[in-house]
């Protein structure tokens, strides 16, 4: 055993957890990053806002799309950190469902921003309250708690 293994084993074996590591990055710098990679059809952003639905339970879904709107409503729920923590998700942990879905809604937003869209608007209602995001592609994203009560449910119009 070499004497740096021997050092190493010898610190583990004296010290205390302190606490598990986990890592965060700056919203806006993990957004510029992700604008670096698209989709080779950036039109295929509904695909992934169907895979984040269908991750977050949804059992309705319905889109409305016409000359230059697609609206998507879900049953589906987001809380306030699944779009406050959206571009980070594709940095972190893949493990659990919600965040598998958060990653599939950020990267069909990060799809649809190829597209050059006005804006997305990400609106949301569950029991612990409403969030919503306006995403632009020269701007920062704004993201605010809504209070106003509403059917559970997610609005995504691009």
């Amino acid at each position: 055993m070499s004497k740096a293994v021997e050092l190493i084993e010898g610190l583990e074996a004296q010290a205390q957890l302190d606490s598990a590591g986990a890592f965060s990055l700056d919203r806006e710098k993990a957004r510029q990053k992700m604008r670096q990679f698209q989709l080779a059809d950036p039109h295929r952003y509904v695909l992934l806002l169907v895979e984040f639905a269908t991750l977050r339970g949804a059992r309705r879904i319905e889109f409305e799309i016409d000359a230059d709107d697609m609206r998507m409503r879900c049953d589906a729920v987001l809380e306030f950190e699944d779009l406050d923590e959206l571009y980070t998700s594709l940095f972190v942990d893949r493990s659990g469902e919600g965040i598998r879905a958060r990653r599939e809604l950020a990267l069909a937003c990060n799809a649809v921003m190829a597209l050059n869209p006005k804006f997305v608007e990400i609106t949301s209602f569950g029991p612990k309250g409403g969030v919503q995001a306006l995403l632009r592609p020269d701007a920062p994203d704004e993201i605010r708690a809504i209070e106003a009560a509403q059917p559970n449910g997610t609005l995504v119009h691009v």
